[in-house]
């Protein structure tokens, strides 16, 4: 099978995602499920989503790793992407990720973090401008302002929203003019961890709501002895 044909197939076998992350309840499809569609990707093509599912994903960087080693690694793997969409999908997140960190650095009162500490265009600028209230970069990321007040406010769900709103949108735009091809599936899986990490959100949300419920239940409950 020409590979054109193997991401046509690929592409049409999976359910859409949602037209709003927000009104996600359950995934469109479950991991495994998407592992086994994905198993139709050429070899190159799956190792090079396999690097960019973990550069994009904060959770997989080891929290042991210095900065120097975090920011050694992402250079590196800009090195071996093969074309500009796919350095710019890692180049962006990149970027938000340290902005993101920036904001909490200073929350923690921590003062401007020597380099280099962070990726992207705006490490250096950050850090000599750490003292201005959206980093002098309100040009550049028109919301950063609402996140910086979301993160003094400690008003976490608002912040995961806005956050998760940046990255779908972003994805979206980035997928405009690519439905069957590699660029489609690479879209489609990263927009795919967007919509696992909000419904997974809820579901914590949920089962600390219950938690709260049965304990507020229980309050005056005394054992008969």
């Amino acid at each position: 099978m020409l590979a054109a044909d193997r991401y046509v197939l690929l592409m049409a076998s999976l359910p859409p995602h949602p037209r709003d992350l927000f009104d996600a309840r359950r995934l469109p499809i479950s991991r495994e499920r998407l592992e086994e569609r994905l198993r139709l990707l050429e070899p190159e093509d799956a190792r090079i989503l396999a690097l960019i599912e973990h550069a994009v994903h904060w959770d997989r960087i080891d929290p042991n790793a210095s900065s120097q080693a975090v920011i050694a690694e992402y250079r590196r793997m800009l090195e071996v992407l093969p074309d500009g969409f796919l350095k710019e999908l890692v180049h962006w997140r990149a970027e938000l990720r340290t902005v993101v960190a920036a904001l909490r650095l200073r929350q923690q009162g921590l003062p401007p973090p020597s380099a280099p500490w962070g990726m992207g265009r705006f490490a250096s600028w950050i850090a000599a401008h750490w003292h201005s209230p959206a980093f002098a970069l309100e040009h550049v990321y028109p919301w950063l302002p609402r996140a910086a007040e979301y993160m003094q406010q400690r008003k976490p769900l608002a912040l995961e929203r806005l956050l998760l709103s940046l990255v779908w949108e972003h994805y979206g735009r980035m997928g405009h003019g690519h439905y069957f091809d590699f660029r489609a599936v690479v879209i489609y899986v990263l927009r795919w961890s967007a919509v696992e990490r909000w419904v997974r959100y809820q579901e914590a949300r949920a089962l600390q709501r219950f938690k709260h419920l049965i304990e507020e239940g229980l309050r005056d409950w005394r054992l008969a002895i």
